[in-house]
């Protein structure tokens, strides 16, 4: 959400699931704390596949009279059908609507264009995973935990630069 904001970006939509979700939060909190008011007909809620992304563009265009200036995808299979959808709607990426997700899935670098999105360290995850469900297992323990692990940003083609423009 960062970098999109400091592209230039204001009208930034939101595919993905909202309840319950440490991305959406992120999204609603990036917006308060740049200024920006959230807007609910930018947000859609939507399965994280490609057939909800797909349904889920189609349903902000509708509630659009114009295009988001972006749309921040909580994965990169949402993003990859965004992509697919503004295309055949006959809308360009990033001229017309920027695109970013997250994971860095594999397929991610051969869209066109290709994808900028959010590298999340899935093998470390997995590990850190698999340690906390041994330690519930061997020695009970209830309590809730985060573990914040480290990402990083790949920006690629699919992000416009409006500053200045």
């Amino acid at each position: 959400m960062n970098y999109l904001i400091g592209q230039g970006h204001k009208r930034i939509a939101y595919l993905g699931i909202t309840e319950n979700d440490v991305r959406y939060d992120a999204y609603i909190q990036a917006l308060k704390s740049s200024g920006i008011p959230v807007s609910p007909q930018l947000i859609v809620s939507c399965m994280p596949n490609s057939e909800g992304a797909y349904n889920g563009t189609k349903t902000l265009l509708e509630n659009n009279p114009s295009p988001p200036d972006a749309i921040f995808c909580i994965n990169d299979i949402i993003a990859i059908a965004v992509i697919k959808h503004l295309r055949d709607v006959g809308l360009k990426v990033p001229n017309d609507v920027s695109v970013i997700g997250i994971d860095n899935i594999e397929m991610a670098q051969y869209v066109s264009p290709m994808l900028t999105t959010v590298n999340i360290p899935k093998t470390e995850m997995g590990v850190a995973a698999a340690k906390i469900l041994i330690d519930r297992i061997e020695k009970g323990h209830k309590l809730s935990m985060k573990v914040l692990l480290p990402h990083e940003l790949v920006v690629r083609e699919s992000v416009a630069r409006l500053v200045g423009k």
